[in-house]
């Protein structure tokens, strides 16, 4: 395939559909074996994607252009721009799933346009995003999500909602760190000064008043860090990990954060 007929298939084609492209070589015992299976997909889920096989030997400038590096390769385009991708080869159902959690669609695109402005605060964001996640309750990152917007407010059922999400999972680790916060937002502690801290920061958390919270746990970890089997350390970790890079929390505290516990 020319440079310019994949422009014309997968590119220009992406914005009417998805297109998956399979980077392949005959001598390649892995892509031999995802082919067929890719192929599968591609029939039994034809009209919703396309499917493009490159071989990089008789296309290197293909591979050069997208850094392929090792095979099997499939990259999934949309929109003009790669959206996804993985290495090596998958079993059908391993396929499928994949396919499953990273196809566009309408519902993706709504859960993307929610999530977008609970990040910006808006009131209504949250309301909708608990009727999406009813609507689609097999959706996992509306799961998670929610569970990270409610741990706050009702940490007992945001523990419910990551409870599918065991060792192993993808979201092992983001399930661990709403555990970990619910059970800070349920547990009373003593007397001492570090309880009184931490219990004012949970106070500020129910009211959503995260900036002074996190400024609390950072004064914890100041005051002990490794109080109550490192709680004051865990509880910023978890919340870090929780709002993410992008939230405007992170930035501002996590050096403060950092310096506290080194």
């Amino acid at each position: 395939m020319k440079a310019l007929n994949f422009e014309e298939t997968v590119i220009n084609r992406s914005h009417d559909v998805p297109v998956l492209v399979d980077f392949w070589a005959e001598w390649c015992g892995p892509c031999r074996a995802l082919g067929p299976i890719l192929e599968q997909s591609a029939h039994e889920q034809r009209g919703h994607w396309d499917l493009v096989k490159v071989d990089t030997e008789a296309e290197p400038d293909l591979a050069e252009a997208f850094d392929i590096r090792s095979i099997p390769a499939v990259k999934l385009f949309y929109q003009g721009e790669v959206v996804a991708e993985f290495l090596g080869a998958k079993t059908k159902p391993q396929l499928d799933q994949w396919l499953l959690e990273n196809l566009p669609n309408a519902s993706r695109e709504e859960l993307g346009d929610i999530i977008e402005r609970l990040q910006v605060g808006d009131p209504s964001a949250l309301q909708d995003l608990e009727l999406f996640f009813k609507a689609n309750p097999h959706n996992e990152n509306a799961r998670l999500t929610l569970a990270q917007e409610m741990v706050f407010r009702k940490p007992a059922y945001a523990r419910d909602l990551v409870q599918p999400f065991g060792t192993g999972h993808a979201s092992a680790e983001s399930a661990g760190d709403i555990r970990t916060i619910a059970d800070w937002m349920e547990q009373e502690l003593g007397e001492d000064p570090i309880a009184q801290t931490l219990n004012f920061a949970r106070m500020m958390a129910r009211k959503m008043e995260l900036e002074v919270a996190i400024q609390k746990i950072i004064e914890a970890v100041n005051l002990d860090k490794n109080y109550q089997q490192e709680l004051p350390r865990r509880l910023g970790v978890a919340l870090f990990r929780t709002w993410g890079s992008r939230d405007v929390i992170s930035p501002r505290y996590r050096k403060l954060f950092d310096m506290a516990l080194y």
